[in-house]
């Protein structure tokens, strides 16, 4: 993952409890790095460890640190330059949802090592957007249900998230019910 992902951690750790929390969690994590480069690559594993860490440094459990961590990355990427990009990428989590691969094809264009997740989306006549989630990389179905929630938030709406199937290998989907409740 580039470094921007683990600049997103180390922000919310210390939003949680100060640089020395910060240090605390990445020693624990055996990360002798102490800043990242934004816009260079790094070892899955290493972003891994930072939340393994920092659920046990925080006691707090890996899914819920990675659901929070979603919502966390929201406002983080708004904050840290994204913010245009992410306006014109939608108005409501429908509208963004429907955009999203096409946001991330144009981040891939400065960052052209990036896996980036892909999304299929299809709204049903019942309100609801049925979210096919695809990845390279397992257990992060958490981290994305924060997303979404965190999208919401800065959208104004109220949304509830299913994961209803969890897929079996990394060619299938994740697939997740999307019902926004209130808002647009």
């Amino acid at each position: 993952m580039y470094g921007l992902v683990n600049q997103g951690v180390r922000d919310m750790v210390i939003e949680a409890g100060g640089e020395s929390l910060w240090q605390t969690v990445r020693k624990a994590a055996g990360v002798e790095l102490e800043e990242f480069s934004s816009m260079t690559p790094y070892d899955d594993s290493l972003t891994m460890a930072l939340v393994d860490a920092a659920s046990r440094v925080l006691e707090t459990p890996a899914n819920d640190l990675l659901r929070g961590f979603g919502r966390h990355w929201i406002e983080f990427t708004h904050k840290t330059g994204y913010g245009p990009l992410m306006a014109v990428s939608g108005e409501s989590v429908r509208e963004f949802l429907s955009n999203l691969d096409q946001m991330h094809a144009r981040i891939k264009i400065s960052m052209p090592d990036l896996d980036p997740p892909g999304f299929d989306c299809e709204a049903r006549d019942d309100g609801v957007i049925e979210v096919a989630y695809y990845s390279s990389r397992a257990g992060l179905v958490p981290m994305v249900v924060g997303l979404l929630e965190g999208l919401a938030e800065r959208f104004g709406e109220t949304i509830t998230v299913e994961h209803t199937v969890a897929k079996q290998n990394l060619d299938e989907p994740d697939l997740l019910e999307v019902t926004v409740l209130e808002g647009r």
